[in-house]
């Protein structure tokens, strides 16, 4: 009876695939170069750099780019950085890096003016930075209508604009005045005055804008034409008979561009400002310099010394 019985095919074990080990490469298998062997713990360690790196930068570029100003630098290529692998001196920057730090002085009394209150010590930071401002910006005045700036853009570009100029430049020193006298009565406790220089502070911005941008629409066309510094370096004669003018005024500058913009716009006021003037009178401003230079960042001066002629 046994024997009558058919023997069932043999089914194959489904799962059997399953149960053979898989290959494994040696490597892998033994951890004879697990990651805390030394080579890959180096390569490991090596690729964990590069990532903290990045993600560096990355925070870096994106704190960069919440500055207030930021949105003028990405539509306006004149305040952009400059390439620091084609660096070349452009006796011009002086003029152009100029407005860039008074458009930031200006930026900062604004700032400073909603904080105002009744502090005696705010009215008088307050009006320290106003002054400072104030000075900067006649010493510049002397450099376009004494220096013959305006008189340059005029044959250059074949139209009078002199004259708007000044009177934009008036009025502009005349609004500082107002706040000036506002912020003097603040300071002698009449609280009238704080409230007269926070209204007064945004006119005096929107004084400042036109005048440099009336400016700007003539000058920046032609700033080929005025890329030699031997047509720049004259403009500094009224500046150069008032003994410590120009010092200040450079130090002033390069301050605001040390504190609040790229360390490549500090080099290039610099570098251009040596261009535009004598070794002495250079040498004799490089202590101020270096201190407002290095506001910020200690090592931007000896940086910048490689640049240097």
């Amino acid at each position: 009876m046994a024997d009558d019985k058919e023997e069932k095919p043999k089914v194959p074990d489904a799962t059997a695939r399953d149960k053979i080990p898989e290959w494994k490469p040696k490597i892998e298998a033994t951890g004879t170069l697990s990651r805390n062997h030394a080579k890959m713990k180096q390569k490991f360690d090596e690729k964990q750099r590069q990532t903290d790196e990045d993600s560096r930068i990355l925070q870096a570029a994106l704190q960069h780019s919440k500055r207030p100003s930021a949105s003028l630098e990405r539509t306006d290529s004149r305040w952009r950085a400059d390439d620091p692998g084609k660096f070349v001196v452009q006796p011009f920057a002086f003029l152009r890096l100029t407005h860039d730090a008074i458009r930031l002085s200006m930026e900062e009394i604004l700032n400073k003016s909603k904080k105002l209150g009744s502090s005696p010590i705010a009215i008088t930071m307050l009006k320290t930075t106003l002054g400072s401002l104030k000075v900067c910006f006649q010493t510049h005045r002397l450099v376009e209508e004494e220096g013959g700036f305006f008189d340059l853009l005029e044959k250059l570009g074949g139209k009078p604009v002199k004259s708007d100029l000044i009177e934009l430049n008036t009025s502009a020193l005349s609004d500082i005045e107002k706040v000036e006298a506002s912020l003097d009565k603040a300071s002698k406790g009449d609280h009238s005055g704080v409230t007269e220089a926070q209204q007064q502070i945004p006119e005096l911005g929107s004084s400042f804008e036109m005048y440099l941008r009336a400016k700007e629409e003539v000058m920046m066309p032609l700033s080929p034409k005025m890329s030699d510094a031997k047509t720049i370096s004259p403009f500094l004669d009224p500046v150069r008979k008032m003994q410590g003018k120009l010092a200040k005024h450079a130090e002033f500058i390069a301050k605001l561009l040390a504190t609040k913009r790229p360390f490549s716009n500090v080099r290039m006021f610099v570098a251009s400002l040596q261009s535009i003037t004598k070794k002495d009178e250079f040498d004799a401003m490089r202590t101020g310099l270096e201190k407002s230079c290095n506001a910020t960042d200690s090592t931007y001066w000896a940086k910048i010394q490689e640049f240097l002629a």
